[in-house]
């Protein structure tokens, strides 16, 4: 099989975007829960209410969107119009979700946050689905598509690392210090960089293997034929049960280091040493990925992520040298979520091809996305919905109760989650000498 050579060029501008997207998802998913939580009037059980109902939202959007950029036609492209369209208002809601007025109270606060949290979702759904969607476009080679999703979840990974250390730099380590002006400042910074990533996508790339749809289908049928592709159903549990239990244990971060471990300022370095880890076993993942396929490297991954959330159980506040053996380990179960996931859905959308003679790669990125951002919900409605009925709140020293409830919720519960999602991993069925077979098969279609 013939591999597509991307200029470097191509896989940096391409890979940029994710640096936007993974500072929102980090800014949102360590800090928008904890800030509405004890610094706002809207309260814990609320403030996960309103993460939920943004990503319930994105149930209809993201698919919607997906399949709206597989009919897009354009002088540039299915994708790329979305993205210069769509990059301001990406930024500039994610801006206005701190700007809250200081005198609102409960369920005006709420309001507020709940409307501009579902303008910026949708903003965020309009770049990042159809940025996704580009990867089969952009090359067919099996190896080359994991290579060039290592470029993106390395600068995702980087914004991730920028998303998790800001906040610390300029509102401070401890809650306590957090002021909305502090937090404002980081959310226009942030703004700024979102912003950029789309437009160079749109400016740097160009679609290699241009598809259009054989035909035309409703978004509902669509949905039915995608939902009975094997493959990326399992793909999909994969993924979701990984990302539940990343945004737990990401949403239940400050608590954990903040009310167990009383970490204070040196929460920075284990989010800078956990990140660095992760961007830094990337090129390990693509390596063993290529070497043993993309289904034993997730496992693999994942044995290390759920190792980690077990034992992050036995910390207690003193063991500062195991704490930084667990950041390290937990870097590299992390860069496997990242990294293999994404690699995986193109082979589904050409399994999809070869059975149904259609390109629909912006529905699966759809339903992909979708199951990220509402991943991310579950993960933080289920810790503050427990977290809530512990009665946990921020001016009053935390119970046994609610510390049992911060340590389970950080570690071995997101661990079980991963578990689950490996049962999904063993059953996916395209390995690489079976998506060799898929790419010849489309070839010899091709060529009648």
């Amino acid at each position: 099989m013939g591999r597509d050579e991307l200029r470097l060029r191509e896989k940096l501008a391409y890979g940029y975007a994710d640096f936007g997207y993974g500072i929102a998802f980090s800014v949102i998913g360590l800090y928008l829960f904890p800030y509405l939580a004890t610094k706002t009037a809207v309260g814990v059980g609320l403030a996960a209410t309103v993460i939920l109902a943004g990503k319930v939202w994105d149930a209809i959007t993201d698919p919607l969107v997906g399949s709206l950029s597989d009919r897009t036609d354009t002088r540039w492209g299915r994708r790329r119009p979305w993205l210069l369209l769509c990059a301001v208002p990406f930024g500039v809601t994610f801006v206005a979700i701190w700007l809250l007025p200081a005198e609102f109270g409960r369920w005006d606060g709420f309001a507020y946050v709940a409307v501009v949290y579902l303008l910026h979702a949708t903003a965020y759904t309009c770049v990042a689905v159809p940025h996704a969607a580009l990867t089969p476009e952009l090359t067919r080679d099996y190896d080359a598509r994991t290579g060039l999703t290592s470029y993106r979840m390395a600068f995702s990974i980087l914004g991730v690392l920028v998303g998790s250390t800001l906040p610390l730099l300029i509102a401070g380590a401890e809650h306590e210090q957090w002021t909305q002006a502090s937090f404002v400042r980081v959310g226009a910074i942030c703004g700024v960089l979102m912003m950029s990533g789309p437009l160079v996508v749109f400016f740097g790339c160009r679609e290699r293997h241009p598809e259009r749809v054989v035909r035309r289908i409703s978004i509902l049928e669509g949905f039915r034929l995608v939902l009975h592709n094997r493959p990326f159903s399992l793909a999909l549990s994969m993924y979701l049960a990984a990302w539940v239990a990343l945004s737990m244990t990401t949403g239940m971060f400050i608590f954990f280091f903040g009310y167990w471990l009383h970490y204070g300022s040196q929460l920075l370095y284990v989010l800078g040493g956990t990140f660095l880890t992760a961007a830094a076993m990337l090129p390990v993942w693509v390596l063993v990925s290529a070497r043993f396929g993309k289904r034993i490297a997730y496992a693999a991954g994942m044995c290390v992520y759920a190792a980690v959330g077990f034992g992050t159980f036995a910390l207690a506040p003193g063991t500062t040298h195991y704490v930084w053996i667990f950041a390290v380990a937990g870097g590299i179960g992390i860069s496997a979520i990242y990294v293999i996931p994404w690699a995986i859905i193109p082979d589904c959308v050409e399994y999809d091809e070869l059975k149904t003679g259609m390109r629909r790669e912006g529905i699966f990125y759809g339903f992909v996305t979708f199951a990220q951002k509402l991943a991310a919900a579950l993960g933080i409605f289920i810790a503050g919905t427990v977290l809530g009925l512990t009665e946990f709140s921020p001016d009053v020293h935390p119970s046994r109760t609610v510390i049992w409830a911060i340590r389970l919720l950080f570690g071995p519960i997101p661990a079980c989650m991963v578990i689950a999602g490996m049962v999904a991993a063993v059953f996916y069925p395209i390995t690489k000498k079976r998506h060799e077979e898929i790419h010849a098969a489309l070839a010899a279609r091709g060529r009648e």
